[in-house]
C-alpha cells in the first residue's frame, strides 16, 4: 500500500508541477510584458519610446531556454522598425498608464517542440503582443529534477516508515502473531 501510495503521488505530482512550472513562467513573462509597458511609457523621447520596449525585447532571448521573443503589433505582424507606420500616430499622445497585462490574458500552447506564450499589452494606446517561444526540453528537465527529488523523497519516506514501525510496534506484533500461532496449532491439554 506504502509503494502504491508512493506511485499515485509521483504520477499527480509531476501532473502537478508540470502544469504549475508552466504558468510560473506564463506569470514571469506578464511581468516581462509589464516592464514593456513601462519601459515604453517612461521613454524620454516619443520617437524613442518603441526603441526602448523593442531592446528589452531582444534582451530576453539572451535568457536560457528562451528561442525567441517578438513583439507583434494588432495584426500579428513582426515590429521591428522604430518609425513604423503603424506606430506613428499614436506615439506622441501621452496616455495614462494601463493596468498591465493580467496572467488570465496570456495565451499558452505547445507548438512542436516549444512552449508558445502569447501575452497582450497596450503600447502607447495601441495593442501589441509579446510572443515568446521557450524550448520545451528545458521546462521538462525541470519537471524532471523535481519528479526526482520527489521520488527519492518518497522513497526515503516509506524506507524510514516502515523502520518506525517495525521499531516501535512491529517488534511487539510480530510476537503477539508468534504467540496466537502457537496456541492455536498446540492443544494446551
Amino acid at each position: 500500500s506504502l509503494g502504491s501510495l508512493v506511485f499515485a503521488s509521483e504520477f499527480f505530482f509531476t501532473r502537478v508541477a508540470d502544469r504549475e512550472l508552466v504558468q510560473q513562467v506564463a506569470r514571469g513573462y506578464v511581468a516581462d510584458a509589464g516592464a514593456l509597458e513601462t519601459a515604453y511609457r517612461e521613454a524620454e523621447d516619443p520617437a524613442d519610446a518603441i526603441d526602448d520596449a523593442l531592446d528589452l525585447v531582444d534582451s530576453m532571448e539572451d535568457r536560457l531556454g528562451v528561442e525567441s521573443a517578438t513583439l507583434l503589433d494588432a495584426r500579428n505582424k513582426p515590429v521591428s522598425a522604430p518609425r513604423d507606420a503603424n506606430l506613428e500616430s499614436d506615439r506622441n499622445a501621452k496616455t495614462a498608464p494601463s493596468p498591465g497585462p493580467r496572467y488570465e490574458d496570456v495565451e499558452m500552447r505547445e507548438v512542436g517542440e516549444l512552449y508558445r506564450f502569447l501575452i497582450p499589452i497596450k503600447l502607447g494606446g495601441k495593442r501589441f503582443f509579446l510572443q515568446v517561444d521557450e524550448d520545451d526540453a528545458l521546462l521538462q528537465s525541470r519537471i524532471s529534477a523535481l519528479s526526482n527529488e520527489a521520488r527519492i523523497f518518497s522513497i526515503v519516506s516509506m524506507l524510514i516508515g516502515l523502520g518506525l514501525f517495525y521499531v516501535l510496534g512491529g517488534r511487539k506484533l510480530a510476537r503477539r502473531h508468534k504467540l496466537v500461532v502457537k496456541r492455536a496449532t498446540r492443544d494446551s491439554l
